[in-house]
């Protein structure tokens, strides 16, 4: 019964974050995937940065980067993949909901990728997901650079990989043996 509801809830959650945001302005901050440079490595255990806009020692910037004819603030992570497993996007925070959020890639990634996020109506966005296909392989070699482009400054946002579904398969069952486990030790005890 618990489970029933877990997996409902779980399910409205994923049905109410899939709406995709649209650009009503090139003035406004925006996220680029796309190119190659390396300066944030993922690794099984540190999957997840914390980036200060224009200001990150592990990003170039701050630099400008030219949207629509106009030059705006910008600074470029890269992000190699060596978590042994295939990550399948990346899902982005904000310590400030952002309004008119551009998500955007290069045309060396068009098509290969689908973004996501909680805007509503293009507004008070806290996240975003941007979803490969085909996945980031691991390794060297297998990396992408994401430009962060007109934030406020000081926007702290959250950088996250996200696994392939099969290392979350993996995860989760670990984690129900280990539940199963410990209710079998009390029943035990």
């Amino acid at each position: 019964m618990k489970l029933t509801r877990i997996l409902s809830a779980c399910a409205l959650i994923l049905f109410a974050f899939n709406g995709v945001a649209q650009a009503n302005s090139f003035a406004d901050p925006a996220i680029i995937i796309g190119g190659t440079g390396s300066f944030i490595n993922f690794t099984p255990g540190h999957t997840s940065v914390s980036l200060t806009f224009n200001t990150d020692p592990l990003c170039n910037g701050p630099s400008f980067t030219t949207l629509n004819n106009v030059s705006l603030p910008s600074m470029a992570c890269g992000v190699t993949n060596n978590t042994g497993a295939p990550l399948m996007g990346f899902t982005f925070t904000f310590n400030t909901p952002q309004n008119n959020l551009n998500l955007l890639t290069t045309s060396s990634f068009a098509g290969l990728g689908t973004w996501f996020s909680n805007c509503n109506n293009n507004n008070n966005c806290t996240s975003a997901t941007f979803t490969l296909n085909p996945a980031l392989l691991n390794g060297v070699g297998f990396d992408t650079l994401i430009t962060f482009v007109g934030f406020a400054p000081g926007t702290v946002i959250g950088l996250s990989a996200v696994p392939e579904p099969a290392t979350l398969t993996l995860f989760a069952s670990g984690l129900g043996a280990l539940l199963l486990r410990r209710r079998t030790r009390k029943a035990i005890g």
